[in-house]
């Protein structure tokens, strides 16, 4: 159920789409799994702006929840394939899941 909403809230700030508007929905679409992830770390507002702005037709992302209550997309359960930590998203709180995916971001700053 988290998967959709985020999906639709998604969807409803960068196209104005309203769950209620089933014309903008296309049955089968070019589909940007986690965004423009080739040009922007993946799962960031950058990667699905680029990847609107190239014309695609459906953002593909996965959410999970903290132990606190907060909502982080990411693409796995875990941080292992994209921090610099391997952390359980539900088994922490956002403030751990922030810190590892900083230091992802650092890096790739640095060597961009």
């Amino acid at each position: 159920m988290v998967r959709i909403v985020f999906v639709i809230s998604i969807m409803s700030v960068f196209m104005g789409i309203s769950w209620s508007d089933q014309r903008a929905f296309k049955p089968n679409g070019v589909t940007a799994h986690r965004g423009n992830s080739s040009e922007y770390p993946e799962n960031t507002i950058p990667a699905f702006k680029s990847a609107l702005s190239l014309g695609v037709d459906w953002i593909e992302l996965d959410a999970y929840k903290t132990t606190d209550g907060h909502i982080v997309v990411i693409h796995d359960t875990d941080t292992s394939r994209v921090g610099d930590r391997d952390l359980q998203v539900s088994s922490v709180t956002y403030e751990e899941v922030k810190c590892v995916m900083e230091a992802l971001l650092q890096d790739l700053r640095r060597s961009g």
